[in-house]
């Protein structure tokens, strides 16, 4: 299936909104003396249009709300052909938006959730007697190791549009981390012994190895959730590509 990107699915949604006007002044009717419910559709349609652009980064929640209460004012009969295929696309883009905003906040409460998340793991492979500061050291390569993982799982899940789209985005995840138990051991090695720890010692600490195992299954569970597409007319996107965007994008400013 093709995916259409961002600036496609902006441009839907304010083509609707434009048809809507321009029904408002068929068969002869003044916009002015349209249907409230039309004018009221056409105008949360063009609210909701600029958040196209932003898909994925939203810094509030798009409008989505005033489109679903614009649609309530409907009639349930009378309609035209055309306006009640109008009614369902617009029906189908609160679906859609809907369920962007879903995916973005199980990304945003899972970026919360990593560091103690990480810990637990930690906890798990961690030996007795160790200093503070070596556990803090670990539990912060945990965490950064985890989101590494889930960020590099769910960009192997994206289809050629959605890399191309986010190739240029600075990441906020370190993707050295890899995808195997053998990248994490290393990616926890090469960052102890910059902190000036001996690994030798360090191995008989803490087992990097067995956390990357858990680490990996936590991860990919993590991931199974974000298969698949979310569709609408003119609006189409991985759930894997909203979710990348939010959790291992730099916010755009």
């Amino acid at each position: 299936m093709v995916q259409v990107r961002v600036r496609v699915r902006a441009i839907g949604v304010v083509a609707l909104a434009t048809a809507l006007v321009l029904t408002l002044t068929s068969c002869g009717v003044a916009a002015e003396t349209a249907p409230a419910w039309k004018t009221a559709l056409s105008q949360a349609l063009k609210k909701l249009g600029p958040y196209g652009d932003e898909f994925g980064t939203m810094a509030k929640p798009a409008p989505v709300d005033d489109l679903a209460g614009a649609l309530k004012g409907v009639p349930a009969q009378g309609l035209t052909a055309e306006e009640a295929a109008m009614i369902a696309r617009a029906e189908a883009i609160v679906r859609f938006w809907r369920e962007v905003m879903r995916v973005s906040a199980s990304a945003d409460t899972l970026a919360g959730a990593i560091p103690d998340e990480a810990i637990k793991l930690v906890t798990l492979r961690l030996g007795p007697n160790s200093s503070p500061e070596f556990v803090s050291h670990v539990d912060d390569l945990a965490a950064r190791a985890l989101k590494g993982l889930t960020c590099n799982m769910t960009q192997k899940l994206l289809d050629r549009a959605g890399k191309d789209a986010v190739a240029n985005r600075p990441l906020s995840y370190d993707p050295a981390v890899g995808l195997t138990s053998d990248s994490v051991r290393t990616y926890f090695d090469a960052n102890l012994a910059a902190l000036g720890y001996d690994l030798t010692a360090v191995n008989e600490t803490f087992a990097a190895y067995g956390f990357s195992i858990d680490a990996i299954g936590t991860a990919t569970t993590w991931t199974s959730a974000i298969t698949g597409v979310i569709d609408a007319p003119d609006l189409t996107t991985q759930r894997a590509y909203v979710y990348y965007i939010r959790l291992c994008l730099v916010p755009a400013r």
